[in-house]
């Protein structure tokens, strides 16, 4: 376990778990360690980066070392049932890829969190919370593969179609479970006891005419020491969530305006139509993927679109062309992201607690204020710190 991190030859203190915020040492001393939020998200991006590619690398050497038609062969002896050979030919790969991914995903989820001083978690809690993780996960992957599988079998080269309505719906089932099934696995919701700040909030939400189910606090410091909150979930499972972190460390003012910008995003919609946005995506996406894998498939002998020995083929190039389409989707959620940005300060009257909300969540989480302008536009979800602000500073000028 790593004791520190350098950077500019400062190291960074440990955080033992139990240990104040990272706001209260970084607030006095950010002039001087000035580069560890870049250092941070720099090494994140780099191993997020590798990791996919690293993944894109290894499943086409399976297929074409002859790995995968191996696997099929000894599958063989088990079973004739071409979906059973498919699933037991994706769940090898699976189980090793996570083998050899494993020690990426604990440097970064594990040892860098705990380097920079913003993780929680004993190694049993972290292990425990990515084994939760896969166990959700696996029977989606399953069902989704399913539904592959027979796409593909039944419509043959239109089989992007049925795929990407049944995703579409899939989605729309999960955004409705995930708040009241599947986080609480995760966090402990509890109402917001604190009713000053309740009504408060729940006034800000008449005002916008949004309705809520509730003010709910879930327990984030558990596992780490950043600060978030959302309105999460669509019709009867909305609900505002705030983490328990962002209480510790914002003023009321503060809060108001984060749950503000959060009450934006469901007012302006953005709930819907970024699943509009993000299924025009997966159909322009598996079409263009589906294209690529059928000429594979032809310089490989085309074997048949749901060849087990060579669909794994086709999830690289799923992950390929969405990975091409990523900045395009992010373009999209930044300007979601400024929009409700100004829909808060209209509803507060004021972008003052936004900003100071905004410099303290980039603290508490190791925001890098100023990312390159290429790293920004083909990886960030949100506009940069520095670039919010200075739009949000540019609103006060104008009122």
């Amino acid at each position: 376990m790593l004791s520190g991190a350098r950077s500019t030859g400062h190291k960074l203190p440990f955080f033992r778990i139990g240990s104040p915020s990272p706001l209260h040492y970084l607030s006095s001393v950010v002039p001087v360690l000035s580069s560890v939020p870049q250092e941070y998200q720099r090494r994140k991006l780099l191993i997020g980066l590798f990791s996919g590619a690293l993944g894109t690398v290894l499943l086409s050497w399976a297929v074409g070392s002859g790995l995968t038609r191996s696997i099929e062969i000894w599958l063989h002896a088990w079973t004739n049932e071409p979906l059973v050979l498919a699933l037991g030919v994706i769940a090898a790969l699976s189980v090793g890829l996570a083998f050899v991914s494993w020690p990426l995903r604990w440097y970064s989820g594990f040892v860098l969190e705990h380097a920079y001083g913003l993780s929680n978690q004993s190694f049993g809690r972290w292990l425990w919370e990515s084994l939760k993780g896969s166990l959700i996960s696996l029977p989606l992957g399953v069902v989704v593969f399913v539904l592959l599988y027979y796409s593909l079998l039944w419509y043959g080269s239109q089989w992007w179609m049925p795929m990407g309505s049944m995703l579409f719906l899939l989605g729309v089932v999960l955004s409705r479970l995930a708040p009241v099934f599947i986080l609480p696995l995760f966090y402990r919701q509890t109402p917001l006891e604190d009713e000053r700040l309740r009504s408060r909030i729940m006034d800000l939400c008449a005002r916008a005419g949004i309705h809520s189910n509730g003010v709910h606090v879930i327990d984030l410091s558990k596992n780490t020491k950043k600060a978030n909150a959302a309105f999460t979930g669509i019709g009867k499972s909305r609900r505002i969530l705030i983490g328990d972190t962002l209480i510790q460390n914002l003023t009321d003012d503060e809060i108001a305006a984060v749950v503000a910008h959060e009450i934006g995003h469901s007012r302006l919609h953005h709930i819907w139509y970024g699943m509009a946005m993000g299924t025009a995506f997966t159909f322009a996406g598996l079409f263009v993927a589906g294209r690529f894998y059928e000429l594979a498939l032809g310089r490989l002998g085309d074997t048949g679109l749901t060849d087990p020995a060579l669909l794994p083929l086709l999830g690289v190039c799923v992950g390929v062309v969405m990975f091409m389409l990523g900045p395009a989707g992010h373009a999209y959620s930044r300007a979601q992201e400024r929009a409700a940005d100004r829909f808060a300060v209209g509803l507060i009257g004021s972008s003052d607690p936004l900003i100071r909300a905004l410099r303290k969540l980039g603290i508490i989480n190791l925001a890098d204020p100023e990312p390159h302008t290429l790293v920004e536009a083909l990886t960030y979800s949100h506009p940069s710190l520095g670039r919010r602000i200075r739009l949000l500073e540019a609103m006060t000028a104008r009122t």
